[in-house]
């Protein structure tokens, strides 16, 4: 029953192995993504056999069809079906089914943007047939790890720090990582000698609109409406709203977090080593905590955000932009001190 990190599934991708069914679920969809692209590759499926679908849109009996019919012309087919998380019971029984005895010359994906379903049985399923993998969001030195690693397959030499500078500048989210590589690949065209953290620093003009985690400092500065723009730019670029909401609850924990420190007597100094905050993006931090003056809002506003959780991977949760958008201006409330 084969349960593989992100790191060994592309490994494993790389060396060219396939599987017949995959299970990939995380709010990580870059790599999520990055992973069904090299499964196509690997498959070597051409467009007339490959689909992709919504769950809504193909019912478990047709995605069941559809992986059980032998490729036209081809190798394989490929099936590709997203947020796989919401089947129903039933949904999840024909699909079960179907991967007890997976059709060699097919290749099934199951996606999800959670990182933990309530229902187990597809991922578990897929592991039997094939492989399951979570891609979870990094921390940042696995954002680090993973920055180097990307670097050396682009032919790029990143000498000590320059990893930690675009993560401390640009966040762990792959793809904004990925994006300032390019950047840094075109810099450094004919370049032999390895690139610095100033090197990295020069070309870290990236959009920071396309960034998530503007969306936690717009929070933490108070700033209702960039933050509600960002949250616009994000879902219409394709971001999950459950990682959207990590950054809200992220930067709501980091607030209420400080302003208990600082009614406790701690240093402002100390809210950038107990809080994990950059001294220097986020240096303004501690003025921008003491800013949220009232306490009882701004841990209401966090408690709405750890209930929201449940209510976006709910099928009948709210409109996920509007829930979003309501539990930033809830919270900006608090800094201005308003009830």
């Amino acid at each position: 029953m084969p349960q593989l990190s992100p790191d060994q599934l592309e490994t494993e991708l790389a060396s060219g192995k396939l599987r017949a069914a995959y299970f990939l679920a995380g709010e990580n969809r870059h790599r999520k993504e990055a992973a069904i692209k090299a499964i196509k590759t690997a498959a070597q499926v051409d467009d007339f056999n490959y689909c992709e679908a919504d769950y809504a849109d193909m019912p478990a009996g047709d995605i069941a069809a559809f992986a059980g019919t032998a490729p036209m012309l081809s190798p394989r087919r490929m099936l590709v079906i997203r947020r796989a998380e919401k089947f129903l019971a039933e949904g999840r029984r024909i699909l079960a089914e179907y991967l007890q005895n997976p059709l060699e010359s097919s290749v099934l994906v199951l996606e999800s943007g959670d990182n933990k379903l309530r229902d187990d049985t597809l991922p578990k399923a897929c592991a039997q047939a094939g492989v399951s993998a979570t891609f979870y969001l990094l921390r940042d030195d696995e954002a680090c790890a993973w920055l180097s690693r990307r670097a050396r397959q682009m032919g790029l030499s990143l000498a000590s720090g320059a990893a930690d500078a675009m993560v401390a500048a640009a966040g762990t989210d792959t793809g904004a990582l990925e994006n300032e590589l390019e950047k840094l690949s075109a810099y450094a065209a004919g370049r032999k000698t390895p690139l610095t953290s100033d090197d990295a620093l020069a070309v870290l003009g990236f959009e920071k609109d396309e960034n998530p985690f503007e969306l936690g400092r717009a929070l933490m500065a108070g700033d209702a409406k960039r933050a509600s723009e960002l949250v616009d730019r994000l879902l219409d670029g394709g971001e999950y709203p459950v990682m959207l909401l990590g950054r809200i609850t992220d930067a709501l924990q980091k607030l209420v977090r400080a302003r208990r420190m600082l009614a406790a007597g701690l240093s402002r100094d100390s809210l950038f080593t107990e809080l994990g905050v950059h001294r220097y993006f986020d240096r303004d931090f501690p003025q921008q905590a003491a800013a949220f003056v009232n306490d009882a809002l701004l841990l209401q506003s966090l408690v709405k955000a750890v209930e929201a959780d449940a209510e976006l991977k709910s099928s009948s949760g709210s409109e996920p932009r509007a829930l979003l958008k309501s539990l930033i201006l809830r919270a900006c409330h608090a800094r201005a001190g308003r009830s």
